[in-house]
Order: C-alpha cells, then structure tokens, then sequence
C-alpha cells in the first residue's frame, strides 16, 4: 500500500532528505548541498525563527538575494509553519516598508534590526493565517501590480505549488541524479516556486544561477551549459533570445519553457525542447502550457496551451456563459490551489475570485482579465487584456499604479503611462511650478515602484489625449524622441568615480558627453550594454559590479556612489552582511537574522497606523 505524499511543499522537500539524502539538491557556483545538508540547515534556522516569535499565522519576510541561503530561509519559514514574504533587498526602504505593511510581516531574515515581541504583537494576524489543513495554508506572499496604486498582496497555498510540482516532475521525468533544474529569476517574482520547488520536491537538483547573468542571454547561454541544466524556465523575452542563438547539439538542457508574454518568435530545430506556456500569480501557478513541435502558419502566433492536472480553464463572454470554439472571450481558470485572494482586500477578492458554476459547492475561478479563444484541436489562444495591463521584462505592469505615484509629485497634475518594446515611458502635464528634470522624476519614482516600472523617459504635455468617455486615448500618446522628451540639464561628473562610469557610457554608446544624471537605459542601453559596463567597471577598478547594481541605479552619479568608486558624490546604500556559511549554529542566531533598520520599522509602523484592518 502506497503511504500518502506530505501535503506541503516543504513535506516533501523533507521525504526527499529521508529517501535521498546524498542527492545534490542545490549547485551554486562551485559548491554544492545535499538534500540532508539543505534540510539540516532550515530545522536549525527554524529553531531560531520560533525562538524569536514566529509560528503558525506569522508571516516573515526573506530579504535576501537568489542564493542557497533564500531557499534554506525559505524552508525555515514553512517549517515553522509561516509564509514567506519574499522581497528584493535592492528595493528602496519606502517601497519595501508598503510592501510589509500590505504583508502582514512581522518579523524579516535580512539586515537591520530585530522588532521586538511588543512591536510584533501589536500587529494584526489576518484571517488566513489562522489554522487551516496543511496544504491550504498560505505558503507565499508575492505582490502584483494595483489599479489603484497600491500593489497587491496574493497568498498562495501549498496546495497550487504542489499540484503544479508533481505534474511538472511526472510530465518531465524528474529523478535524483537526472534532472538538474535552473534558477534565474528574482525571489520576489512568482516564477521563482516553479524554478524551486517542482526540482526540489521530486530529489532533483537546481543550480543557482550567476547574480546578473539574466540580463543577458549570450551570458544565460554560457551559464546554462557550464551548470549541465537539463530543465530551465524563462521570461518571453529572454526565452526568444536564447532559442536565437547558436547551441551545441550535444547540450544537456533537454526542454525550455517560455512564459510571461505571448510568444512571438520560435526557431526550428532547437537541440532542445519548447515549452510555452501560461500561469499568474493568482493562479498559484501554470496552468496551461504547450510543447511546440513545429512552426505553424508564419502569421499565427503560438498557442498558450492547454491545461495540466488538476486545472479548469472556461473561455466565456460578459454573462459568463461559454463561448463557441474560435471565438473570443474572457479566460477564467479554476482548480486546485487557487490564490486564497487579495490580503486586506475583501471587495477586490470577491470580484475577482468567484463562484465557479460549471462545479460543486465551494469551487471558485478566477478572472484574468484576459482575452483568448479556443481553437478546434482544445488549444487556448492569446489574443489580448481587457484593462490596460501590460507586461515589461516579464513583469506585470499595471500603467495605473505607476501613473498614481507619479501624480504624487507636487508638480505634475496629469499623468499618463505607456509600454512599448520593454520601455516604459511617462506623459506628465505639470502645474503652475517650476518642472522637475527628468532625473529627479526618476528619483522620485524609484522610491515608490518597481525598478521595472519606472520610466526611462517622460514626454511633457500641455494636457491628455481623451476619447469622448473622457479615459486618455493611450493610441494618441506620441512615441518618446530626442525632440520630445523631457532633458535633464547638463551637470559634468563629479571625481574619478562618476568620470569613469561616465566614460563608459558614452563609449558604449557612441555619445560624446553624458552627464552625471544621465541614464543608461534612456540614452538607448539595454540589457546587452549593462552586462558590457559591468566587465568595463570590474577591470578597471579590479571589484565586481554586479549587474543589478547598474540596473537599479542607471546614472554616473548613483552608480559611483553604490560602487564606492573615488570621488562619489554621496553616501551608497549599505550593503547587507554576508549570509552565513553552510553549517549554521542552532544556538545562536547567525548575523544575517536580522530585521528592519530603525528607519524602516518607523516607516513601517507610520503606515500600518494608516492600514485598515482585514
């Protein structure tokens, strides 16, 4: 008689440590932990974690980077019976304490200080964090672009992240010693528990990828080939740009998934198989994927598939009835581990998560928002959204909320947001005060956004375009030129630092002169570039420059300062400590157990006095 499978992803990482405990589970660089090695360390930093107040219903927030100890963290956190809040520690303060405030989160492994048991038990224990059957508790917190502006807090059960990891593991043939997975994304993107854990709950390794090399396919490529990964999941775009490039019949990655964005371009034999494939955060998951076997017609675009275990999808009009096959209408899907919801968001929830008629009692769906038709051979097709969202670089994009924080800033009083090729660029009509330059605007949105969704460039307007409904006619939004967006006054770099950096923009990118504000991106760099000046600035200067560090900061003066270079004209972001070495002691807390700075618990407080109760 078969014993029943644990019902929580990280039961089933601890099966794998009882039936395999010398299989490589995780290979970073050129070390590696075994699956005895991985669980060892999570029960002990899961001892430290209750000793310091956490346990069922608490969520914790990991502020850590893609590495070996975010995925130990992680394990720790569901050991102890919590959710995890994974946040990108290069966020700004600002955004990272909204983010906390919307979580819940009391407690935080990263740097800083630890909040206090009276801080802690002055906050609030949402309704689904409270007892619940193992595989319906809320594993991840991850957040999502708001109509409102406010980002959106979903809680995402155990059960959807292990439905969609025994049938990833039985379609693809995970097996210890076989399969070695990759991790690519950020932690804070939802893709991460597709990466992590279908390899880790079926004994097969994942191998860590380099801090920026995800910016680069030609950099992806190498990558991949030198870890042996067999099985590797990409963003659209970076997915077109690795199926472009030459690759050795003799390569160990056996299939490639795509996902994030329809699929545009796809190359016949491939040494490898194509997967694409479609899942949202509020759907805990994929859903619907489709291998790609051979080109169809040259003006049809891929289908997004159809659905895997455990899934419904329904194609159907405003009344929610289904439409025929061929034609176009809303896809809502159901199944088993669905999002709980929005936390903190009951009306949003109920609108969005709803009653799925074509089932029992108790079964919900979810509307996407997106528009699809079903083809004859069951395969669903993309054919657009119905709200204005968008992606940029995989990411969810929702042009309201970058629109709301821009019309924070005191000077603008109307503001608009496109997306074209990846670029996101902001109208602005300013008010009777003097404008900010276009660096400043930046400034200020970094503080409030997704590194993602600030623009790299803003067009000023005497007011919108509007259609007779009085909404912006986005179609009217002239596209970003040299003649039309808004410039920054010239200010020459200041010390060897930013004339370094400076430099190299300008040699990467033919300019004669660039400022100590200019920024790369909207200068006409791109991805390709970042990765160039990350090895111009690491030879000359003899230290790494990781390639986030100049994707985040983007100008002379904010990179020289993060990078400490001589001359910087002011202060870098402290750095967090390094994470501890692969034995943690189970008596004492390591010195990367930390929690917020005092800025940020004052900045966190000041906005949960301002949060409503769930």
């Amino acid at each position: 008689m078969t014993s029943p499978q644990p019902a929580t992803t990280h039961g089933r990482v601890e099966l794998m440590a009882r039936t395999h405990p010398r299989a490589t589970a995780l290979i970073s660089g050129e070390t590696s932990l075994s699956y005895a090695e991985l669980d060892a360390q999570a029960t002990d930093l899961a001892r430290i974690l209750s000793e310091r107040g956490a346990g069922p219903g608490v969520p914790l927030a990991v502020r850590m980077p893609r590495c070996v100890d975010q995925v130990v963290a992680t394990l720790a956190v569901w050991k102890c019976g919590g959710t995890c809040v994974p946040v990108d520690p290069l966020l700004p303060a600002q955004r990272v304490a909204r983010l906390l405030a919307l979580s819940g989160a009391r407690l935080s492994i990263g740097p800083g200080r630890v909040i206090t048991q009276e801080e802690a038990a002055a906050g609030r224990v949402h309704r689904w964090f409270a007892d619940a059957p193992e595989a319906e508790r809320i594993a991840y917190i991850f957040f999502t672009s708001g109509s409102s502006g406010e980002p959106k807090a979903v809680g995402i059960p155990h059960s959807g992240i292990v439905n969609e990891a025994v049938w990833t593991a039985r379609t693809y043939g995970f097996a210890p010693g076989d399969t070695v997975g990759s991790w690519l994304s950020s932690p804070g993107f939802a893709i991460t528990r597709w990466e992590l854990w279908s390899p880790l709950t079926a004994g097969a390794a994942v191998a860590v990828a380099d801090e920026g090399v995800e910016w680069d396919a030609e950099a992806v490529r190498t990558w991949l080939l030198r870890a042996g990964v067999t099985w590797s999941v990409a963003v659209t775009r970076l997915g077109e740009r690795l199926m472009a490039l030459p690759w050795p019949a003799d390569t160990a990655l056996r299939v490639l998934i795509t996902g994030g964005e329809q699929l545009r371009v796809w190359p016949d034999e491939l040494p490898f198989q194509v997967v694409n494939s479609y899942g949202i955060t509020e759907t805990s998951g994929v859903r619907l994927v489709v291998p790609l076997t051979a080109r169809g017609p040259a003006d049809e675009l891929p289908p997004i598939g159809e659905v895997i275990d455990g899934t419904r999808a329904y194609v159907l009009d405003d009344a929610r009835r289904p439409v025929a096959d061929g034609e176009t209408g809303e896809l809502y899907i159901g199944g088993i581990g669905l999002a709980r919801g929005y936390l903190g968001r009951p009306g949003l929830t109920a609108e969005k998560f709803l009653p799925d008629p074509f089932e029992g009692a108790g079964c919900r769906m979810y509307r996407t928002g997106d528009l699809v038709r079903r083809g004859a051979d069951g395969l669903i097709r993309y054919v657009g959204r119905d709200d204005g969202e968008s992606k940029t670089r995989g990411v969810r994009l929702n042009p309201a909320e970058v629109e709301s924080a821009m019309l924070e800033h005191p000077a603008i009083e109307a503001a608009a947001v496109s997306v074209r090729a990846d670029a996101v660029t902001g109208y602005v009509v300013f008010g009777a005060s003097t404008a900010p330059l276009a660096h400043e605007l930046r400034a200020f949105l970094a503080e409030r956004l997704h590194p993602t969704a600030v623009p790299t460039s803003f067009v000023p307007l005497a007011s919108l375009p509007r259609l007779l409904s009085g909404k912006t006619d986005r179609a009217a939004l002239a596209e970003p030129s040299p003649d039309n967006v808004l410039a920054d006054a010239y200010t020459p770099p200041s010390g060897a630092g930013e004339t370094a950096v400076a430099e190299a923009f300008g040699t990467l990118l033919g300019l004669g002169r660039v400022g100590r504000d200019d920024d790369f991106f909207a200068l006409g760099g791109d991805s390709l570039g970042v990765l160039r000046l990350s090895t111009e600035l690491t030879g000359r200067y003899a230290v790494e420059v990781p390639a986030t560090v100049l994707f985040e900061e983007r100008t002379p003066r904010r990179i020289a300062a993060a990078l400490r270079l001589p001359g910087a004209g002011h202060p870098a972001p402290p750095h967090p400590p390094s994470p501890p070495g692969p034995a943690p002691d189970a008596t004492a807390a390591p010195d990367w157990l930390d929690t917020l700075s005092d800025d940020e618990v004052e900045d966190l407080l000041a906005v949960l006095d301002r949060t409503e109760g769930p």
